[in-house]
Formats: structure tokens, C-alpha cells, sequence
């Protein structure tokens, strides 16, 4: 798990809920939008022709018999060299 003392000094402690939440409403969510897709995509040119992982995990307690629910299984596309998970689907 990643710490966020690990790469930030924060004197006061971690910030509130409402602190992060005032935070992000500033974020100009279009110019995040760009910048996020222009880092993936160099993300994906760095990593051509490299292997991608592909794995699956059927989650423990999300089947629910009396309710007709089947278990929830998710399959992960990750990106060992990157360290970034490229995508997760649920079924």
C-alpha cells in the first residue's frame, strides 16, 4: 500500500475528507483530462512491444444465492514495466 507520508511531508497531518474534496473541485477537469491522456499515450509508446500481464480474481463473499447473484469476477490488463494497471473489467 502506498503512503502518502512516503512522498509528502505533511506537518499538520493527512488532510480532511472535505480538504481533498474542496482540492480536487479546483481542478480544471478538461486540462486533467488532456494531460492524463497525453501521459497514457506515452506511456504506450514507451511500452511497445513489451508483455502485458493478464490476470483474474473472482472476488470471496460477492455471491449472493438467495438473491439470484452470481460471484463478482474482475480480469486485469497491467503493465509490469509501467507499474500501472491498464485496464479492469467486472463481470
Amino acid at each position: 500500500m502506498v503512503r502518502a507520508k512516503k512522498y509528502l511531508k505533511i506537518p499538520n497531518g493527512i488532510p480532511s475528507h472535505d480538504t481533498i474534496e474542496r482540492l480536487f473541485k479546483r481542478f480544471d477537469s478538461k486540462a486533467f483530462a488532456k494531460s492524463f491522456m497525453d501521459w497514457t499515450d506515452a506511456m504506450r509508446t514507451k511500452s511497445a512491444g513489451v508483455f502485458l500481464n493478464i490476470g483474474g480474481k473472482t472476488l470471496r463473499g460477492s455471491k449472493d444465492e438467495g438473491n439470484g447473484k452470481y460471484a463478482i469476477h474482475l480480469v486485469s490488463a497491467w503493465s509490469h514495466q509501467n507499474r500501472l494497471v491498464l485496464g479492469q473489467v467486472k463481470n
